[in-house]
């Protein structure tokens, strides 16, 4: 004869699935959108990174998840920049020229930059950080609106990360994509 378990513990171990599985939920991928939603979305080695406007534009370290991107006007080179919380330091950096810009071809003089702490925090002394070096990729621009600066378009790129211990990591950065609204400065 089976045994049929009281509610009160069939309540309890549902709240506890319901709790585990919620915690785990990842964030939806960045959509190819042309709106100037201030998002960048990448997969870095394998693990899906999410940023999202999170706070005023032109914090240059906030608190919190945050994408802003800049036109220098003297240089005309944009710079977009993604941070996500300093607890879990994630920092890229996307630099190119608008004199570069051919909607759907890939721009040749660009930079990545990324920065990426993936044990510790910020605060800490002894980070295991990778701050990517030869690096080599492609930008493409699929919607340029000059009249509102907004900027959308995809990446990708690899390169080799010198960590803080000496040893050097291979990273891959695909399947990048960003929408955003710069401003001029």
């Amino acid at each position: 004869m089976r045994k049929i378990l009281p509610m009160k513990k069939l309540a309890t171990i549902l709240l506890i699935i319901i709790g585990l599985t919620s915690c785990t939920e990842k964030p939806e991928k960045v959509a190819e959108s042309n709106v100037g939603a201030n998002v960048v979305g990448l997969i870095l080695n394998g693990e899906y990174i999410f940023y999202s406007h999170g706070g005023g534009l032109g914090i240059m370290y906030p608190i919190n998840n945050h994408v802003y991107a800049t036109l220098d006007t003297n240089t005309n080179k944009i710079q977009i920049q993604s941070h996500l919380d300093h607890n879990i330091w994630k920092h890229i950096i996307l630099n190119f020229s608008l004199d570069d810009i051919v909607i759907g071809e890939s721009i040749e003089n660009n930079e990545f930059v990324l920065e990426y702490i993936y044990s510790g925090s910020y605060k800490d002394n002894n980070l295991e950080s990778e701050f990517i070096k030869d690096v080599s990729g492609e930008l493409l621009i699929r919607h340029w609106d000059k009249e509102h600066n907004i900027l959308s378009g995809n990446f990708s790129f690899t390169g080799n990360a010198l960590q803080n211990n000496g040893k050097t990591l291979k990273v891959a950065v695909t399947d990048g994509i960003f929408d955003v609204e710069y401003l001029e400065k």
